[in-house]
């Protein structure tokens, strides 16, 4: 059985510096006529080049969304679903993310243009010394962000956002 269910904040960078958002009186729910994008990845709590892994991630978030897309040929409506394919995902489950991992990840310009997370920069939603983190798109409408504390030896937690009609998770 899960344990500790907790209702959490998300952080937006706003005035150069991440602030917490104030929850929603209530969530709405995602547009379910637009395609949604969510890309998950383990990005490994080690030490080996870190700083290079993390700059090869955040290339895969804002420059490989499209490649293999040709809009040659295509019709209007095709087009403008490149178009949306083209835009960062939607959303971005990361686990085994460090504290030291998170916080560069908070420093790229692009990230604090694009998304709202799941956590500060102190690794807050960490259990121990690397924990996992959330990104949603700073387009879509706010939701609300969960933490499940498993009965676990190894300190795991389960972590979702939640609109009216659509939930993600990662653990």
């Amino acid at each position: 059985a899960m344990k500790e269910t907790n209702t959490g904040y998300l952080y937006r960078y706003m005035d150069d510096s991440w602030v917490r958002c104030n929850p929603n009186s209530s969530v709405t729910s995602l547009d379910p006529s637009k395609h949604l994008h969510a890309i998950t990845f383990n990005v490994w709590f080690a030490e080996h080049q870190w700083e290079r892994r993390q700059d090869e991630l955040v290339k895969l978030i804002f420059n490989n969304r499209g490649n293999n897309v040709k809009n040659e040929g295509k019709n209007k409506n095709e087009e403008s679903t490149n178009k949306e394919f083209n835009q960062p995902p939607e959303i971005i489950l990361l686990q085994e993310v460090t504290a030291r991992f998170l916080q560069r990840l908070q420093n790229n310009t692009m990230i604090q243009q694009t998304y709202t997370m799941s956590d500060h920069g102190c690794g807050r939603t960490f259990i121990g010394g690397y924990g996992n983190v959330i990104l949603v798109r700073n387009d879509l409408s706010l939701p609300k962000f969960m933490t499940v504390k498993f009965p676990s030896q190894m300190g795991r937690r389960g972590m979702f956002v939640q609109w009216d009609n659509f939930a993600i998770s990662t653990v």
